[in-house]
């Protein structure tokens, strides 16, 4: 059955009618002025712009200064390390345990890099003295070692081949005196296991500024002395390689997790300091018992340290927000006296020929609505691009300001609060409209008094509010100050 549809609502009719005469009386009168409407329009964007242009700048420089204060630490301190030793047959069940919680340590600082690195050994080499022999090794995995070196001779190696293909670092290299395509023979000391013979089949040159060595001398240099022992490599092989020559000897693992600092944000330093020192109370609750494992970091202290940073930093550019709040709130009073201004005669002229109230506000409501929306669209778009060109210069561009630009929730709600401050700054005159034409004439013969702030005193008010945040400033140095439990945090009655 097809369903009868039935005549509008007359109520609906009637809205609709006012609506439409409203938007046609309001696009004839925007047509007619419209370079003060463009005018009005221009100071509209520009307060807009101020608004979430502070906002996207105060993030900007958080950004900034959260990553180069982490960038500027050592790898090995901005990183967790697990390490531990068990046999091959046990380390398949232990590895996924320990990568799922070195993801999730790295996931809540908005993903990183985890690694696993596994060693034998120590082995020494064949032809020297078991009793005065001081020269050690031992076989090694360097996982993705192709992204984190670059070849200097011969390639990299695969698993599998006969004899077993190993690659040398060219520091480690130089101090064993042999060259791609030379063979090693490697005696185990401490567990007796059978000699292991390798080809070196490749030699390369690490990246030092590579997080992914996190500084390691051994790596880097390819030698290492420690007492009166001097251990040169690691003999780096495929994995499925290191696993065969183990047997059922014990390995050394160590997974290194390192957060990618560029995707560090200001909000994501809590959850990753918190992840950093819940970790090994973690692994403890959730590996084997029995498994002596160790956890190395020091990403809480170091994110301590770039929080307080980051909040000196917030500090000042909070006072900088302030000023441009207020250069924004006077643009919006200008726009208002305005066009308020330029409509009074208009509004008298209707309210004396018979318009309701409504119909005034109305208009001074849809235009308003108009301008300070089409504001608020450009403004966001518009602060990206000169936040970006101030960041792309000067001090501002070690920070990576210019880079680090987007338009963000916090800047979005900005541009919407100077929108509706907008939209009520410019219909509120029309609530309080002269009544009459007659009314407006003498309104506008009469000469202006003192203002209803003068009246009040609020001019003098400020000034001695003034005088006492200069007093207090210069005492504190900062808007910086410590509450009751000794934390660090802005002092709003200072900013």
């Amino acid at each position: 059955m097809t369903p009868v549809s039935g005549p509008r609502p007359a109520w609906e009719d009637d809205a609709l009618l006012r609506f439409l005469g409203l938007w046609s009386a309001v696009a004839h009168r925007m047509r007619a002025d419209w370079a003060v409407v463009l005018a009005a329009w221009a100071l509209l964007l520009a307060a807009t712009t101020l608004l979430t242009g502070a906002t996207l700048y105060a993030d900007a420089v958080a950004l900034g200064s959260v990553r180069t204060s982490v960038r500027s630490v050592a790898p090995a301190d901005r990183s967790a390390t697990v390490s531990y030793a068990t046999r091959a047959s046990d380390a398949a069940a232990i590895g996924p345990i320990v990568r799922h919680e070195l993801d999730r340590l790295v996931g809540a600082g908005g993903g990183g890099d985890v690694w696993q690195l596994a060693s034998l050994g120590p082995y020494g080499f064949a032809g020297d003295d078991p009793a005065t022999g001081k020269r050690v090794t031992s076989i090694a995995t360097r996982p993705s070692i192709e992204s984190h070196a670059s070849l200097a001779s011969g390639r990299w190696a695969v698993p599998g081949a006969q004899p077993r293909e190993a690659t040398l670092s060219v520091g480690a290299a130089q101090a064993l005196g042999v060259h791609a395509g030379d063979r090693l023979t490697l005696v185990d000391r401490v567990q007796g296991l059978a000699p292991v013979e390798v080809i070196v089949i490749g030699t390369w040159k690490p990246d030092p500024a590579d997080p992914y060595w996190l500084g390691s001398g051994l790596d880097l240099t390819g030698t290492l002395t420690q007492a009166s022992f001097t251990t040169i490599g690691p003999i780096v092989v495929p994995e499925a390689d290191l696993l065969a020559a183990a047997g059922q000897s014990r390995i050394s693992f160590e997974w290194r997790a390192i957060p990618d600092v560029g995707n560090l944000t200001a909000d994501s330093i809590g959850p990753l300091s918190d992840a950093a020192a819940a970790l090994p109370t973690r692994l403890h609750a959730v590996l084997p018992p029995g498994l002596a494992t160790t956890v190395e970091t020091k990403l809480p202290d170091v994110l301590a340290a770039t929080d307080r940073t980051v909040l000196v930093s917030r500090s000042g550019i909070i006072v900088l927000i302030l000023e441009f709040g207020v250069v924004a709130a006077y643009a919006i009073i200008l726009v208002a006296g305005l066009l308020g201004d330029r409509r009074r005669g208009e509004t008298a002229l209707v309210r004396s020929r018979g318009g309701s109230a409504g119909s005034v506000i109305g208009m001074a409501f849809l235009e308003a609505v108009i301008l300070a929306g089409t504001a608020a669209l450009v403004a966001p778009l518009l602060s990206v691009g000169v936040v970006s060109l101030l960041g792309s210069s000067g001090p501002l561009a070690a920070l990576g300001v210019g880079t680090a630009v987007r338009i963000s929730p916090g800047a979005i709600e900005a541009g919407l609060i100077g929108a509706a401050a907008g939209v009520v700054a410019m219909t509120v005159p029309a609530l309080f409209g002269t009544a009459n034409l007659a009314g407006f004439r003498a309104a506008v013969s009469r000469p202006v008094g003192r203002t209803l702030g003068q009246r009040l005193g609020l001019d003098l008010a400020l000034v001695v509010l003034a005088g006492i945040a200069l007093w207090q400033l210069r005492l504190y140095g900062a808007p910086l100050t410590k509450n009751a439990r000794g934390v660090l945090g802005v002092d709003p009655l200072l900013v």
